[in-house]
């Protein structure tokens, strides 16, 4: 396999940059470590603000698309509800609390109180909302979800229980007494190009399961005793059956659906015959730059190609490669 590193200081400075604007990222939160890991942070209700996550949607004012942030009675009432709840950092001087809604009359209660907020699937409304509100509303779900998925231990079966600001949990078991972290898969998604006479192309595959005509770039999660550039070779060679080279590291994007960390790259193809993976893929094609702007938006009705989700690093790729001069 061949695996090449590309060192280009002053390009990766700009790339650094640049990641700071995808969906998700950038929560403007101060993470109060010694704050959140402490068992006693608790503020006065007037000091904390909430943020409800309901069976894995966010409270969203749908007049203005900014998250709702409870304060007051409805923040004491939804704490005391709930037994699964992270401290998430400082905003503007207040703690900012992520907290599971476990019942749906509560749910309809901050429906109500909010009068234009709805529980939304943050993936169909994130790149409508400030960025520093798609990242708080993506850290809670991210955290909740992690709470709701690991009520019992993976050791002996017992029951866990949150602690430090809800960063930890603990097995009930006094002969087991595990700590349990949040976690991350970190997975690899890659813009694959390939030069001949007729100018650069890029590699895009289709999932069965997406929408009609939508195509993305190739992605995998990366296996155990693997390096990061490692696994881009291996999962482009696995779906399409091609080698690559000039393997360079882009960008990152938290991406809690629900506990993923994209890491984006560019890679060359050594050829631009595919061997496709019927069991990975449905299709993939090689584009060129005039195609891919003639792609609709990802889940736009009718007949032709459609680009990846526009919170997606994927498409932030994609974009960055069509404006290559």
């Amino acid at each position: 396999m061949d695996v090449t590193i590309v060192a280009a200081p002053v390009l990766l400075c700009h790339r650094v940059r640049m990641r700071n604007i995808l969906t998700y990222s950038g929560d403007g939160l101060e993470k109060v470590v010694t704050k959140r890991l402490a068992d006693n942070w608790f503020e006065a209700y007037e000091k904390i603000l909430v943020v409800p996550v309901w069976n894995n949607f966010n409270l969203i004012d749908t007049s203005t698309n900014r998250s709702v942030m409870l304060v007051g009675k409805a923040a004491e009432t939804v704490i005391k509800e709930s037994s699964d709840k992270v401290v998430l950092g400082k905003y503007k001087g207040k703690m900012v609390i992520g907290v599971a809604v476990t019942k749906e009359r509560l749910a309809r209660t901050l429906v109500e109180i909010s009068k234009n907020g709805r529980f939304l699937d943050l993936r169909e409304i994130g790149t409508r909302l400030k960025r520093e509100d798609a990242g708080i509303l993506a850290y809670a779900r991210g955290m909740i979800h992690w709470h709701q998925s690991h009520q019992h231990c993976n050791l002996c079966g017992s029951l866990t229980k949150q602690k430090q600001g809800g960063h930890v949990r603990y097995c009930l078991n006094k002969s087991c007494g595990a700590d349990k972290f949040p976690r991350v898969d970190p997975a690899v998604i890659m813009l694959v190009t390939y030069e001949d006479e007729c100018g650069s192309k890029c590699l895009l595959g289709r999932n069965p399961k997406w929408p009609p005509g939508c195509y993305s770039t190739l992605a995998g999660f990366v296996e155990p005793g693997e390096s990061i550039e490692e696994a881009v070779a291996r999962e482009v060679k696995e779906e399409v059956g091609i080698e690559v080279f000039d393997i360079c590291y882009l960008a990152s994007q938290p991406w809690p659906f629900p506990s993923s960390l994209m890491l984006g790259f560019r890679a060359k193809a050594k050829t631009a015959k595919l061997t496709i993976n019927d069991a990975e893929l449905e299709d993939a094609q090689w584009f060129t730059r005039d195609q891919v702007i003639g792609f609709g938006a990802w889940g736009r009705s009718g007949i032709g190609y459609k680009k990846p989700r526009p919170d997606s690093i994927a498409h932030w790729l994609i974009m960055t490669w069509l404006h290559e001069t």
